[in-house]
């Protein structure tokens, strides 16, 4: 696959219309983010391009169903990594996940410790300066199980147990302006990752 200025420009038309949650069908703002690129590409209509690795593709697919604010919202988002994506499919997958991993873990997690001692008073302040500082499975697991500590509250049981599962879910129990800027974080996290692996889309944004 050649990337062209000219396909990068009809992906930007065909975001323009938004995105949906889920699969959707093959028609301008009915679309996920990867089925969009299958139409530009010219391939069957699926959420598996075949320029785009498959652990990029399962990470922007959790971003895109996730609970953006509106479709628009969801299109502009993840706009720079649905063209950075392209050409993916041989970059080191490995690194990739690392990296994401590792970044979720150093900066989503502690902007979520914020976002929930204001909104809900609860305070995990100290496991969230180790996610910051070290930015390893322990100090996730860590402020994971911290915040199992506030169980009785369905709403914190909520973010947990999000948490535990996907950074990008944790959105979820917001309001809708908070969960876009976790969302949009997380999505930066995921072109930090491609930048450094030297996806070949990563020209073209």
């Amino acid at each position: 696959m050649k990337i062209t200025k000219k396909l990068v420009k009809e992906i930007d038309r065909l975001l323009s219309f938004g995105l949906v949650r889920g699969l959707g069908k093959p028609k301008p703002g009915k679309m996920c983010v990867e089925a969009l690129i299958c139409k530009v590409l010219g391939e069957e209509h699926s959420d598996s391009p075949s320029c785009v690795a498959l652990a990029v593709k399962e990470f922007k697919i959790i971003l895109n169903d996730a609970c953006w604010s509106s479709n628009m919202a969801r299109a502009e988002g993840i706009r720079d990594l649905a063209i950075a994506q392209l050409g993916s499919i041989n970059i080191d997958t490995y690194k990739f996940n690392n990296i994401v991993a590792k970044e979720t873990i150093k900066q989503l997690l502690p902007r979520i410790a914020q976002l929930l001692k204001k909104n809900h008073g609860i305070d995990l302040s100290k496991a969230a300066a180790r996610c910051k500082k070290e930015g390893s499975k322990k100090t996730a697991l860590a402020f994971k199980m911290a915040a199992y500590a506030y169980t009785d509250d369905a709403t914190t049981d909520s973010v947990a147990a999000s948490v535990a599962a996907s950074a990008a879910y944790a959105s979820a129990s917001y309001a809708s302006a908070t969960a876009d800027e976790i969302l949009i974080l997380a999505a930066k996290i995921g072109l930090k990752a491609l930048k450094a692996c030297k996806s070949p889309g990563v020209k073209f944004i």
